[in-house]
Order: C-alpha cells, then sequence, then structure tokens
C-alpha cells in the first residue's frame, strides 16, 4: 500500500528529452525522503520521469515497491495514499478478469485504470495522490482526492535549452525547487492571502509565484504527444456515496473506521479526550483492539484540560497512553523545524504539538496514527460561527461568503495595507481578489446536489459547504504536513467520501441546534451517546488549545533586525506587533511566520 510516501513526476511534451540527468532527478525525489524513508523507486521513458519514495504500511517488500505498472503494462503508476474500498474494487475487477496481481491496494489503482481509464476513480474510495501514464496514448494524469487528504504540488520549468516547458509535480513544494531550473519567488497574492486566513493555498493558488496546488478531487488529463501540455480537467464528486438508509451516521462512522484500521505495521490513535477522537479510540475497541493513544497538551497543570481528560479517558478504557507536554520552547523549536523542512510557513499554531506527537509515535514504533479530523466540519462541531452565519441569514445579509471570510480573519482588509510594506500591497488588490475567490467557491458549494430545505436551512448548507472546502481541506493539510515530517501516515476516519455524503444528506436540525445547550454535532452526538462517557459528550468544544499567543516572543527574536521584514512589513506596524505580540496576536502569528518563511528561502 502506498501510505504517506511522497511522489514526483517531471514530463516533457512533444518527445522531447528532459532536461535533468539521473541524479537531479533523483534529488527532486529524495527531497522527500522523509515522507517515504523505507525505499525508493523510479521509472524513465522518452521525456518523463517518475519517481516515489515509499512508506511501508501494507504489503511490504516487492508486491507493493513502485513505480508499478498495470498488468499489461500500458499504465504506469506512482501514487500516495491508501484505497478504502480496495476489497470492492478488486471484487469488479476480477469479474473483468483485471485481478490485481500484488495485495498491494496500488495494484488495485492501477488495474482501476487499466479498466475504466481516468474515470474509473469516480469509483475509489480513499485519500490519495498519484500520478499515473498512459503509455499507448502518452496522457499523463495527476489526481487528488475529493476531500483533499493527500497532497500535491506541480510548476512549469523552462529547460536551459528554451523548447517548451518542463512539467514538475510533487508531494511537498520544496521538493519542486530541487529541480535546477525551478527558483522559489514570492506570490504576492498568496502571500496576502495567509497572512488573512493562515491558509496556505486558496482555490489553488500558493505564497510561491508559479507554483499551484492541485484542487481536492481535481484530475488533470495531459497531453504529452504535443509540446504545450494540451490538458483536460475534471473533478471528482463528494457526492453520490450515500450509504445503505439503514445504516446511519452511525453505521457509516463504524464502517469508516473499520476501513481506516487496515494495516501491515501498528496503529495508534490521537486522543484529544475530545469527542470526534473519543468515537475512534471507542471504534477500536470495539474491534477488541487495544491500540496506544497519544494525546498532547501544554505545560499547565489543568484537569479540565486535554492531555488530562485524554490520560483519564484512556486509563479508564485501558490503552497505552503517552502525553506530551508542549512548552514554549518546544513550540518555538516546532515552529522552526516545520517552516525549514516543508519550506512553507506553519498554518494553526497546534500543528506544532501534532509534530511532536509524530515524532513520539514514531520512537514508539507505529507508523499509523487514526486522527479526528472532520467531524466539526461535516457534521456542524462550531457554535459561534454557525450562530454568526444563521444570524446574518436571518439579517438579510445577500454576500455569505463575504461575511464568512470577514468573521473569520486573522489580518483583515482594514488591517492588511497597515502591515505590509506599501510597494508589496500596491502590487495587487489582494483581498478583492481573495473575496472573489471565496464568492466564487460558495457559489460552486451551494449549487452541489443536496436535499431540498427551507431558504434558511439551504443557505446555512452552503456555509457548512463552504466550511468543508476552506477548513477542512486546511485542517487535512496540517495533519499530513505536521505528521509525514516523521515518517507517520495520518489517517481520517471522519473526513472520508462516504461519511462526508453522508452528514451531507442530514437535515440542518440534525448537525446544529442553536437554541440547545448541546446543539452542536446533534446526530453525530446522539448516535454514539450509548459509548462515550457523559463528560465527553457534554464537554465544551477546546479545538487543541495551546497558548500560542504567549509563546512567540522567540520567533520574532529569531528574525530580528532580517532584512527581508523591511521588504515584506511596514516597519512600524512589526515594531509594535514584535513588542508586544500577545497583545496583537492575531497578525502577530501569521506575521511572524510569514517572515520566517521569507527568510527560509530568500535570506
Amino acid at each position: 500500500m502506498a501510505a504517506v510516501c511522497g511522489i514526483v513526476a517531471i514530463a516533457r511534451g512533444a518527445g522531447a528529452k528532459l532536461s535533468l540527468s539521473q541524479r537531479q532527478a533523483a534529488r527532486v525525489r529524495d527531497a522527500l525522503a522523509h515522507r517515504g524513508p523505507d525505499g525508493a523507486g523510479s521509472w524513465e521513458s522518452s521525456g518523463l520521469y517518475l519517481g516515489q519514495r515509499r512508506l511501508e504500511v501494507i504489503s511490504p517488500g516487492e508486491a507493493g515497491r513502485q513505480p508499478m505498472a498495470s498488468r499489461d503494462g500500458r499504465w504506469v503508476i506512482v501514487y500516495n495514499g491508501e484505497l478504502y474500498n480496495d476489497a470492492d474494487m478488486r471484487g469488479e475487477l476480477g469479474g473483468l478478469g483485471q485481478e490485481p496481481y500484488s495485495p498491494s491496494d496500488t495494484a488495485t489503482m492501477c488495474q482501476v485504470l487499466s479498466a475504466w481509464g481516468a474515470g474509473g476513480l469516480r469509483r475509489c474510495r480513499g485519500m490519495f495522490a498519484l500520478v499515473a501514464y498512459d503509455t499507448v496514448e502518452r496522457r499523463l494524469v495527476m489526481a487528488r482526492d475529493p476531500l483533499g487528504i493527500k497532497p500535491l504540488y506541480f510548476a512549469f520549468a523552462t529547460p536551459a535549452d528554451g523548447c517548451g516547458a518542463e512539467l514538475v509535480i510533487a508531494s511537498e513544494a520544496a521538493a519542486l525547487f530541487e529541480h535546477p531550473r525551478l527558483s522559489p519567488g514570492i506570490d504576492v497574492l498568496g502571500l496576502s492571502a495567509y497572512l488573512a486566513t493562515i491558509r496556505l493555498c486558496t482555490e489553488g493558488r500558493t505564497l510561491f509565484q508559479g507554483v499551484s496546488m492541485l484542487p481536492p478531487g481535481r484530475v488533470v488529463e495531459f497531453d504529452l504527444r504535443s509540446e504545450g501540455f494540451e490538458s483536460t480537467a475534471w473533478d471528482l464528486p463528494i457526492e453520490g456515496w450515500s450509504p445503505d438508509d439503514n445504516t446511519g451516521v452511525r453505521g457509516t462512522v463504524e464502517e469508516s473506521v473499520a476501513l481506516h484500521l487496515r494495516s501491515d505495521v501498528p496503529v495508534c490513535v490521537l486522543l484529544s479526550g475530545g469527542l470526534d477522537s473519543t468515537i475512534i479510540a471507542a471504534e477500536t475497541r470495539r474491534h477488541r483492539l487495544s491500540l496506544p493513544t497519544f494525546g498532547a497538551g501544554d505545560d499547565r497543570d489543568d484537569p479540565q484540560g486535554d492531555a488530562e481528560q485524554a490520560r483519564r479517558l484512556a486509563e479508564s478504557w485501558g490503552l497505552p497512553h503517552t502525553a506530551i507536554r508542549m512548552t514554549q520552547e518546544r513550540f518555538a523549536q516546532g515552529v522552526r523545524t516545520l517552516i525549514d523542512r516543508t519550506g512553507q510557513p506553519v498554518g494553526t499554531p497546534n500543528e506544532t504539538a501534532i509534530h511532536a506527537l509524530g515524532c513520539a509515535i514514531r520512537a514508539y514504533g507505529c507508523k499509523v496514527a487514526l486522527t479526528g479530523e472532520g467531524a466539526d466540519e461535516l457534521f456542524g462541531g462550531y457554535d459561534g460561527p454557525l450562530r454568526r452565519a444563521l444570524a446574518y441569514i436571518d439579517s438579510g445579509g445577500e454576500d455569505p461568503a463575504a461575511d464568512f471570510l470577514l468573521s473569520n480573519c486573522w489580518v483583515g482588509p482594514q488591517a492588511l495595507p497597515v502591515v505590509l510594506h506599501p510597494r508589496i500591497f500596491a502590487m495587487a488588490d489582494a483581498f478583492g481578489w481573495l473575496l472573489e475567490e471565496y464568492r466564487r467557491a460558495f457559489e460552486i458549494e451551494a449549487a452541489r446536489p443536496g436535499v431540498a430545505l427551507l431558504p434558511r436551512g439551504e443557505a446555512l448548507r452552503g456555509h457548512m459547504r463552504l466550511v468543508r472546502r476552506m477548513n477542512l481541506t486546511g485542517l487535512l493539510q496540517r495533519v499530513d504536513s505536521a505528521l509525514s515530517q516523521s515518517g507517520v501516515e495520518g489517517r481520517t476516519p471522519l473526513a472520508d467520501r462516504v461519511v462526508a455524503s453522508c452528514a451531507d444528506s442530514l437535515p440542518m436540525e440534525e448537525r446544529y441546534r442553536p437554541d440547545e445547550p448541546l446543539g452542536t454535532k446533534v446526530a453525530f452526538r446522539r448516535a454514539f451517546a450509548d459509548v462515550v462517557p457523559r463528560s465527553v459528550l457534554e464537554r465544551p468544544k477546546a479545538s487543541f488549545p495551546l497558548p500560542f499567543q504567549d509563546w512567540m516572543g522567540p520567533l520574532f527574536a529569531d528574525v530580528g533586525r532580517a532584512p527581508i521584514v523591511d521588504e515584506l512589513f511596514n516597519r512600524e506596524a512589526w515594531d509594535v506587533v514584535s513588542s508586544d505580540p500577545a497583545s496583537h496576536w492575531q497578525l502577530a502569528w501569521p506575521m511572524v511566520n510569514a517572515a520566517l518563511w521569507a527568510r527560509r528561502w530568500f535570506g
């Protein structure tokens, strides 16, 4: 099985030779060694290189080695992820005489392409990013799962001979710059979007000029017979995976957890003491498993905090538990490490805790961690934002996307021109672009198929889908990025294609009831009320908190008077924020991360 892994593809059109040597291409691939410490592979053809770094989870050894070819040799694939309906796909393929030749789900994906072409990806339930090559029609396919659990970046390089472009694809943006004809540059719109939202990517746009992230669910097919990379693009839908009518929320989640447990290496659970991770831990116990659990908290001795709640729960259920205590020093070092290794700013502050957990998990001997991301975005877990959205709808507001963006800003439209250097701010209408992207995204999500509801409920459904598109994608990227640095695969049973379809089919009152004390995730709570301790079921949402507001001082000291600060920011605004980060934390967090990121690349 492909697991977390790192994949690379480098291609030129019209039969032109690659501009890289084998050693140079391998450097691009091996920049992802942390994602796949268990092995490396490559495949070359005229004008094409495919490379993979492997984390062995299922079918270790030759049975899962990549790049891998289909039975007839027509398709060659590099693949990062897990196929959770592997058994069903094997049954269908066997009936067509296309039975995979190894237990690896990479072999299944090869035969899916052999049987149905790229359209066969619509049948796949899992987390994946892949690049596949059709050796007959010379088509290169890159694809990403509908929820965006696994990442995929791409850029076009200009070879030294000046003839055509060279397409470079990789699991992480930093790996792209190992290509000798690609150099990092700042995308002003991407940087502004990060400052406003702390998201590393907005609708495919990154902080790097010329580097794009493939959007969730996007499939792009390139014709390598042409010099100009003629392509077609289409999307994999989330909808259309509704479970059996008798399954309900509980049955759907139970099935998803069971599918996510498949592994030939040790599995653990990230346990926060909250509802979502507790349900996952409870489900693993239902399978008579006593999986080790890992939790993190800050260094305060809080009996109601995440760390203590998780410890008590694990003890009461007889589960092995490892607690990680986050300190200011560990937090600051985590930020430095993540920026250095990923080449990107840190998104949410608690990404540092997830990275620390990944290190502990790998040291313990596990390679796979089940995490609880997804339930809040799919089942309605955020009371404050949902309450605000309802108030906006009831007030007659006609621009819900703008309200969503403005209510969740870190550096808002009034602050952005104040904190940015005037030259940077003048280069583009950054907030105007961001606002239009949110409006377009809302229109797309609101138009997706769904249960017909009253206008108020339908408007809130559109809001929920926008949360899924924006917030959940960022959180899943956070998990992948933080855990992969330690060679650990994060699996998200609640952020699953079928679970998402089930949640979206619920009436809004089954997700959120503003007039009830426990009015969030209504159906989700009810479905597991008999297996979750009452103290957890009624515990207020904590969102994995860290007191990062008080911990940012050393990060500002790291940057000091670096010239890059004066190139990006208004020095007066920087001095005000850096002198008291705790009081200006919404500005301080994205600003110091952006400065550390820029210093890492630009000196």
